[in-house]
Order: C-alpha cells, then sequence, then structure tokens
C-alpha cells in the first residue's frame, strides 16, 4: 500500500525523484510509464487543461464550489428539448 499522503520526502515533485521510500509508487517504472501514458491520452489532456484553466481564472477568489460548477454541463431548460 503507498502512504504518499504522509510522505514527507515528496520526490515525485522533484524532476529526477531520488531518495523515495521503498513504497513509493515511483519505485515502480511499469506503474509510473503506464500513468505517464494515460495522462497524455486526449480526454485526460482536455481535462487537464480545462481544470488548469479554472484554477488559474479562480484560484484564491472563488469558492471551491463555483471552480467545480464552473465546467458542469448546464441542465435543459425547462421544457426545452432533450
Amino acid at each position: 500500500m503507498y502512504t504518499c499522503a504522509q510522505c514527507g520526502i515528496l520526490a515525485c515533485l522533484k524532476e529526477e525523484g531520488g531518495n523515495q521510500p521503498q513504497n513509493c509508487p515511483m519505485n515502480e517504472n511499469a506503474l509510473m510509464d503506464e500513468c505517464l501514458a494515460r495522462y497524455h491520452e486526449p480526454d485526460n489532456d482536455e481535462f487537464f487543461k480545462v481544470t488548469a484553466a479554472i484554477e488559474g481564472n479562480g484560484s484564491g477568489q472563488w469558492p471551491r464550489l463555483r471552480e467545480v460548477a464552473g465546467e458542469l454541463p448546464r441542465p435543459l431548460e425547462a421544457g426545452g428539448s432533450g
């Protein structure tokens, strides 16, 4: 089991890594390669671009709910066609 939330080393934030705990997912090359490949899939790429734009526009200014709701699909108008 990974304990990333309790990690004080934060090797994942360093480009070259190093000195990470034994149970760090960065020690598993196949897992990291798969994560990076999925990170760049078209759907994920678009998601990260949109969320970065929202964060850039509203961080520290908007409540978290507004940031989240900012890009949710709008419900259909009452009586509108589906």
